[in-house]
């Protein structure tokens, strides 16, 4: 999935990589927690629908204003993310963001398992949200948009949409894995 941001590679980038601005434009991320001296990871307490788990983000490919790719830990599920910025080719000032998650096809949970078509609304999902937030922060006037206070997303108006890749059918893509 990918979005255009009207602001900078190096501002969405910023955005992105530092977390005290991840706390302020992500409402779902509640607390940094102790990294236990671990400086390739980042641990988080991370608001998945209304139940707080565990987030551990650790970046295994790491290009300035370029690349971000990360193995994910949140809750029970785990996913590879990649995040890559480039810029739009007609206004230097918009960025072009692009936001995949690759993951198995069924996650074990209490009582049972998701199978691929929840793992990949479940993962559309939180890719949607977050771009949406990081287009709301980065577009605000002063990009120090505040977090909503009702605990609730703000409804980010007449932002430009969020575009979805075309699936790729069952020959693109290993029996065992899904794209979201």
């Amino acid at each position: 999935m990918a979005t255009v941001i009207g602001a900078t590679r190096e501002r969405v980038w910023r955005a992105l990589t530092r977390p005290q601005e991840m706390l302020r434009w992500d409402e779902r991320f509640l607390a940094l927690q102790d990294t236990n001296g671990s400086a390739r990871a980042t641990h988080w307490r991370f608001r998945l629908g209304s139940v707080p788990v565990d987030l551990c983000i650790r970046p295994t490919e790491v290009i300035s204003e370029s690349r971000l790719r990360s193995e994910v830990s949140l809750g029970l599920f785990r996913f590879d993310a990649t995040c890559i910025l480039t810029s739009d080719g007609e206004d230097p000032e918009r960025t072009h963001v692009s936001l995949r998650f690759t993951t198995s096809n069924a996650v074990p949970v209490v009582g049972g398992t998701l199978d691929r078509f929840d793992v990949r609304k479940l993962a559309a999902d939180l890719i949607d949200q977050t771009l949406r937030a990081l287009q709301r922060w980065c577009e605000s006037p002063t990009g120090t948009a505040a977090r909503p206070s009702s605990g609730r997303a703000a409804d980010p108006g007449p932002a430009r949409p969020i575009k979805y890749a075309a699936p790729r059918g069952p020959s693109a893509r290993g029996p065992r894995s899904a794209d979201a």
